[in-house]
């Protein structure tokens, strides 16, 4: 079975002879490596339109799309007051967290 990356389209799929290729061509004794990198090369291939607004499964973070490849969110965790704090990193992939805004092309 090939290792897939999943985002909305599909940019990049390695089977197990190619991430074991890419790895050897690279280097890279550990072959996780390669399809973490090819997982990053599709977050930012496929990356949200700047201004989409991700929140956690626990509904505890927003994450808000940022111009910045670098780091493409900015997360800030809600607090049961109603206000909002900045976090610097989020424990998981944002990627994998539910739209909840995505501005239209007008908007952009």
């Amino acid at each position: 079975m090939g290792h897939r990356i999943r985002h909305q389209d599909l940019v990049v799929q390695l089977t197990d002879d190619e991430v074991k290729a890419v790895a050897k061509e690279a280097c890279i004794m550990d072959h996780s490596v390669v399809v973490d990198v090819v997982d990053a090369i599709n977050n930012v291939r496929l990356a949200d339109p700047i201004g989409t607004i991700r929140r956690s499964p626990d509904g505890r973070v927003l994450a808000v799309r940022q111009p910045n490849l670098d780091e493409p969110y900015e997360t800030f965790a809600i607090n049961a007051r109603g206000g909002a704090s900045w976090l610097s990193d989020p424990n998981e992939s944002v990627l994998k967290w539910p739209i909840i805004y995505k501005p239209k092309a007008d908007e952009r």
